[in-house]
């Protein structure tokens, strides 16, 4: 009796001490990790002060979609109105309101 009591103590040791091994190389690696992102947003800062904006590819990206809604909108409205729809018309088509249409009709009347 006295035999398994000592070796399920000395069996319990041995889960304690590899549970508490593996938690420190998880600890361990985790902090590796957080000093990783530490300098790339530090880097990531010096880059932003030295450009004067953010440097973010996925800003530019949305950035760039934007810029290629609004063409298409301006290209809609423009072939909406060479097929002679008014303004109204061509509002409640592209589902935009009448004074955006009328204002991309002016802006293109001008150039």
């Amino acid at each position: 009796m006295k035999l398994k009591t000592t070796a399920a103590v000395a069996f319990d040791d041995v889960e304690t001490q590899e549970l508490e091994e593996m938690l420190l190389a998880f600890v361990s690696e985790m902090k590796g990790q957080n000093e990783e992102i530490k300098q790339m947003l530090y880097e990531t800062k010096l880059d932003g002060q030295e450009q004067g904006v953010k440097s973010s590819g996925k800003i530019g990206i949305a950035q760039d979609h934007k810029e290629v809604e609004v063409n298409i909108l301006h290209q809609n409205v423009l072939t909406y109105a060479k097929k002679g729809y008014t303004a109204e018309e061509i509002a409640k088509k592209l589902d935009r309101g009448k004074g955006e249409v009328c204002l991309i009709l002016k802006m293109n009347s001008l150039s």
